[in-house]
């Protein structure tokens, strides 16, 4: 199913001051100054499911948070608050309120909210999606655990917050058509990734996501809402399937380890 809309849609991850040798985080002040520039340029949040919608020239956002970590409830939120912005918060379920002990640690644990925290922010107007289960790389595991990390999630994020979940962020970014399939059939209306700068066909299933990083300046963050035109956009994109390369080894190196430990 096609999506016609050429609405922008960021994807965040931390938004803190602590350190660590990963780039997907920003810091306080530079996502205060992004959501300001939204607000003063008249954007409107419209939010994943808007995405799917005939919007027509209106001047739309939609923001999305992969992993759910405390720090959203901490410091983004406030700021979103202030400029009249919400996001869609994507869930690792079997990590909520826990540490991210799914993740490669890269000098710091860091705690995902709890179901308290995504209570309140559900009743706030903040749409929840799915993460899966336990954020593996779904193109390097059995079809049958697919569709439980897709299946399960849903059903436990509806059950405990009593709401739809249409959308699925595959982890990592990486999907296949089987993948794809597999997210319709568990009921899912449409799934993001993050860009892909020769990604010819739009699919609803495959929304493309401009990723937000702590190297992005004002100018990047412009740039990836096409006000430098195609050439600036399409530069973007290529540095975020770089990050996003390396993001994927992460789940290599963590099984690597693990294998060590029982060894």
């Amino acid at each position: 199913m096609k999506n016609s809309n050429n609405i922008p849609v960021l994807a965040y991850h931390k938004v803190n001051s602590d350190f660590e040798w990963g780039v997907t985080r920003v810091l306080p002040f530079q996502f205060a100054e992004q959501m300001k520039f939204l607000y003063r340029r008249g954007y409107r949040d419209f939010g994943l499911s808007k995405v799917l919608e005939n919007i027509g020239n209106e001047k739309g956002i939609a923001i999305t948070f992969d992993d759910a970590y405390k720090d959203f409830i901490e410091t983004a939120l406030p700021i979103m608050e202030k400029y009249g912005l919400k996001a869609t918060i994507f869930v690792i379920t079997d990590f909520v309120g826990e540490k991210n002990l799914w993740d490669v640690s890269l000098g710091k644990r860091f705690y995902h909210m709890d179901w308290y925290d995504l209570r309140y922010l559900s009743s706030a107007g903040f749409e929840i999606g799915s993460h899966t289960r336990t954020h593996p790389d779904l193109t390097k595991i059995s079809p049958d655990r697919v569709r439980l990390e897709l299946s399960d999630s849903k059903k436990i994020l509806e059950d405990k917050l009593g709401v739809s979940v249409n959308f699925i962020s595959y982890p990592f970014g990486r999907y296949t058509e089987k993948i794809k399939k597999a997210a319709y059939d568990c009921g899912y209306v449409g799934g993001v990734c993050l860009s892909h700068p020769f990604k010819k066909q739009n699919d609803i299933f495959e929304i493309e996501r401009e990723g937000v990083y702590i190297f992005d300046t004002l100018c990047d963050f412009k740039a990836k809402l096409s006000l430098y035109g195609k050439e600036g956009l399409c530069f973007e994109k290529m540095k975020g399937r770089l990050v996003n390369f390396f993001a994927g080894a992460t789940y290599r190196i963590k099984r690597l380890q693990e294998l060590f430990q029982k060894g």
